[in-house]
C-alpha cells in the first residue's frame, strides 16, 4: 500500500505542478487498485504532453505558418486563440501580427502552394540562378502569383501540335495549246489541264485554346494552413 501511495505522490509532483492535470490523483488512496493507478498515470501523461505541445507552439514567433491535418475547431482546442486560419480573414488591429506587419488582413492560402521569395536577408541579397522567381523583387510576402507554364526544359520532349491543314499542295491550271497552221482558217486555239509541282510547304503557329486539365500542378497533399497572430 505504501508503494502505491508513494508512486501516486511522485506522479502528482511530476505532473507539471498540477497544471491542467484534472487530477485523478485526488481520488487515489492507499486502498486504490493498481488499475486505477495506471489509468491515472496515463491521464497525467496525456495532460503533460498536451501542456508541452502548447508551450512549444507558444514559443514560435508571430507570423509563423504551419500546416496541419486538424480542422480549425480541433486545432484551436489544442493551441488556443493565438493561431488563426490563413484564409484572408481580418484580425484585430491590436494583434501582434497587425502591429508587426502593418496589415490586419491575413494571407489567403486556401488552394495555394507556398514559395520562397527571392530575397530573405538584404545582406545575403536576392537569388539569380535558374531557380529564382521570375517575378523577382516585384513580389512581397503574402502576395499571390498567377499560374504559368514554361517551355519544356527537356529538349527531347517539346510541345507538339498539328496544324489544321498541311502546307504542301498543288494547283490545277489550264495552259493554251495551238493546233494546226499558224495562219488562215486552219489555225485554232485549245487548252489542256496541267498541275503545278508540289510546293508551298510552310509552317503554322499552333494556338492551343482547349483541352488539357483545369490547372498545372505537381503531385500534392491537401492540408490546412494556420498562422500565428499573438
Amino acid at each position: 500500500m505504501r508503494t502505491k501511495l508513494f508512486i501516486a505522490i511522485f506522479i502528482v509532483l511530476f505532473a507539471w505542478g498540477n497544471a491542467r492535470a484534472e487530477t485523478c490523483t485526488e481520488s487515489l488512496t492507499v486502498e486504490s487498485k493498481p488499475i486505477e493507478l495506471i489509468k491515472c498515470i496515463r491521464q497525467l501523461e496525456k495532460n503533460i504532453n498536451d501542456e508541452f505541445q502548447k508551450r512549444e507552439l507558444k514559443a514560435l514567433p508571430v507570423g509563423t505558418i504551419i500546416a496541419s491535418m486538424l480542422e480549425f475547431e480541433k486545432f484551436q482546442s489544442v493551441v488556443g486563440n493565438a493561431w488563426k486560419p490563413a484564409d484572408g480573414r481580418k484580425v484585430s488591429s491590436k494583434s501582434k501580427y497587425a502591429k508587426l506587419t502593418g496589415n490586419a488582413t491575413l494571407p489567403d492560402l486556401r488552394g495555394m502552394f507556398l514559395r520562397g521569395l527571392n530575397q530573405f536577408d538584404p545582406i545575403r541579397g536576392p537569388r539569380h540562378d535558374k531557380y529564382m522567381d521570375p517575378d523577382g523583387s516585384g513580389r512581397k510576402a503574402g502576395k499571390p502569383q498567377n499560374d504559368a507554364t514554361s517551355l519544356p526544359k527537356n529538349k527531347n520532349n517539346p510541345f507538339k501540335g498539328i496544324a489544321a491543314s498541311a502546307g504542301d499542295h498543288s494547283h490545277v491550271y489550264f495552259k493554251a495549246l495551238r493546233v494546226g497552221g499558224r495562219s488562215g482558217a486552219e489555225e485554232r486555239a485549245s487548252s489542256e489541264a496541267s498541275t503545278t509541282g508540289s510546293a508551298g510547304d510552310h509552317t503554322h503557329t499552333v494556338l492551343i485554346t482547349s483541352g488539357g486539365d483545369s490547372e498545372t500542378r505537381p503531385v500534392n497533399i491537401a492540408v490546412f494552413y494556420y498562422i500565428k497572430i499573438d
